[in-house]
């Protein structure tokens, strides 16, 4: 008895299948017809009841028969209730509001209870209805993916088949052994957003890895077997950046779920590197615009004082009589101070007046 589920229309092949699917269909007709018994529906509901047992035995034979021609017939009678469990439960709605004393009348002191099963029971039904006509619909798909051999090209091309042809069988083999599980989005999101922060390895700085950080990243993602054959080609993070597909098969390593693998990886560690470099430009640029009003103020200030120190070698600028003139000849000479943009020192000249 084959269970292995269909991953297209989520059924089971085989028997399991016929007999779970009549199982629903004959547990729906119990559940909806004792509903129908307990609601007290209009007289007429009884034709439907019974329309509705001969649909459900005629559709339980083609389930037998693995015929998805004949379950429309079963597509459409559920379909239908439906919109008549809707027309029912909008109908006793309107009666309950404005017409209250005739529910009153008819369902006696406990008509509030009554009346709140009732539209339970209606909305239960039509959630019900809502599902099986979901699983026949996926019935029908089944059926005729199994009639135009869909479940025989499948049974041909899976792995373990005596049927299928080797080189798959060996592809998917390794896809199995060695590819990545699917991940959803989220799961996806989640790792490249968090996934580096309790990582061992420097991610800033991949291109000057060497040949034993190279090894050891192989190690982490489950290719520890190619170590020797990335430090014989002495392949270094730098050269690791840049792998492509066909370097990784020059290499040796010919397995296609492993050179997936490693191709994934390298693009992951691309993205790593990538983020590293951002957020390194970032600082920079922090760094930089905190440091340049400081950087700008003590310049000026530094620049200001050079210039001073320039024309001025004693610090003080003077004009008046030397104080170092010998007593008695006070006021025969004066500095003279060099003339703007000039660096020369200040030179000693004799005062005519005093000749």
């Amino acid at each position: 008895m084959d269970t292995i589920s269909d991953r297209h229309h989520r059924c089971l092949f085989g028997w399991v299948h016929v007999s779970t699917t009549m199982r629903l269909i004959l547990a729906y007709f119990v559940v909806y017809n004792v509903a129908l018994g307990l609601l007290g529906l209009p007289w007429f509901s009884i034709y439907i009841g019974l329309a509705g047992l001969c649909v459900t035995a005629f559709t339980s034979f083609q389930v037998y028969k693995k015929n998805d021609r004949m379950l429309f017939p079963f597509y459409l009678y559920v379909l239908f209730t439906i919109f008549y469990l809707l027309f029912l439960g909008g109908y006793f709605f309107f009666v309950n509001i404005f017409h209250k004393n005739l529910v009153k009348d008819a369902l006696g002191d406990h008509s509030d209870s009554i009346s709140f099963i009732w539209h339970f029971a209606d909305i239960v039904l039509i959630m019900t209805h809502a599902w099986v006509l979901s699983v026949s619909s996926k019935c029908r798909k089944y059926f005729r993916w199994v009639r135009e051999g869909g479940q025989k090209a499948l049974h041909n091309n899976r792995p373990d088949s005596p049927n299928s042809d080797p080189l798959l069988r060996e592809a998917r083999k390794q896809d199995l052994i060695a590819g990545k599980p699917k991940r959803s989005r989220f799961t996806a999101w989640f790792h490249k957003r968090f996934g580096t922060r309790s990582s061992p390895f420097a991610f800033d700085n991949i291109p000057y890895w060497t040949s034993d950080e190279v090894c050891a990243w192989l190690s982490s993602i489950g290719m520890s077997e190619y170590g020797s054959t990335f430090r014989k080609n002495d392949i270094q993070g730098s050269e690791l950046m840049h792998l492509e597909r066909s370097d990784i098969l020059e290499i040796g390593i010919n397995k296609i779920g492993h050179v997936k693998r490693l191709q994934s990886a390298i693009l992951e560690l691309r993205a790593h590197n990538q983020r590293a470099r951002r957020a390194q430009a970032r600082k920079k640029r922090r760094v930089a615009k905190d440091y340049k009003p400081e950087a700008a103020a003590g310049g000026s200030a530094d620049k200001r004082k050079e210039s001073s120190a320039e024309r001025y070698p004693d610090g003080q600028p003077s004009t008046s009589s030397s104080a170092s003139a010998p007593s008695g000849k006070s006021g025969t000479t004066r500095r003279i101070p060099p003339k703007d943009g000039e660096s020369a020192p200040a030179v000693m000249q004799k005062d005519p007046s005093s000749s």
